[in-house]
């Protein structure tokens, strides 16, 4: 079964579900209609395919 991987835009938890649970609150403060889900663009993952590229010349 093919996981998802969510975000709450509140508290900032990371978590996944299997893909046929649907929800909208988050696990974790309990806040609604505040989760997304979360793409792992995040900055530190998006500077070290740069630095992979950069050491590449």
């Amino acid at each position: 079964m093919e996981r998802i991987s969510y975000k709450c835009n509140k508290c900032k938890y990371r978590f996944s579900r299997k893909a046929d649970i649907k929800f909208s609150v988050c696990p974790y403060c309990g806040t609604g209609n505040c989760v997304e889900i979360d793409t792992g663009d995040t900055a530190s993952r998006i500077l070290d395919e740069v630095s992979k590229y950069e050491r590449m010349d």
